[in-house]
C-alpha cells in the first residue's frame, strides 16, 4: 500500500487566512504565489516550500478584489478594481524590467492628408457624367 506524508510544511500566516494560492513560473522557477486577506503577497518556492517574497500589498477591503485576483505566469497577478477597470501588478523584477516595452500606445496621431486638388477638365467631365 502507498503511503503517503508529509514533506515539508510552512506557516504561511498566523493572524490572516490565504485567498488565493496559485502555482505559476516566474524566471524559469515553480512557486507558489499567496495573496492574503492581510494584503500580503507572498512566494514560496516548491516543493520546499521556502518563503521567497513576502510584500504588503494592498489590505483587503473590498471583496471584489478577493473574488477576482489571480496571478498569471511570468510575475503579474491581476484583479478588478473597479466593475470596469482591470489592475495589473507585478511582483517580478524581470518583468518590471521590461514594462515600458510592453506600453502599447491606443492612438498615434498623424496629420490629415491634403485633399488634392482637381484639374478644370476632370470636375467639368465629372460633373457632365453625373447627370446622365
Amino acid at each position: 500500500m502507498p503511503s503517503q506524508s508529509c514533506l515539508f510544511v510552512h506557516n504561511i500566516t498566523e493572524s490572516s487566512f490565504v485567498l488565493r494560492a496559485d502555482v505559476v513560473s516566474v524566471c524559469n522557477s515553480v512557486c507558489l504565489a499567496c495573496f492574503c486577506a492581510n494584503g500580503h503577497i507572498m512566494t514560496l518556492s516548491l516543493p520546499s516550500l521556502r518563503p521567497l517574497m513576502d510584500i504588503n500589498y494592498l489590505p483587503l477591503t473590498d471583496m471584489r478584489i478577493a473574488r477576482t485576483f489571480c496571478f498569471t505566469n511570468g510575475g503579474q497577478a491581476l484583479y478588478l478594481s473597479s466593475p470596469t477597470e482591470i489592475q495589473r501588478i507585478t511582483y517580478s523584477q524581470e518583468m518590471c524590467d521590461n514594462l515600458q516595452e510592453m506600453l502599447g500606445e491606443l492612438f498615434t496621431p498623424t496629420e490629415t492628408p491634403e485633399a488634392q486638388n482637381r484639374g478644370f477638365l476632370k470636375g467639368f467631365f465629372r460633373r457632365k457624367c453625373q447627370y446622365f
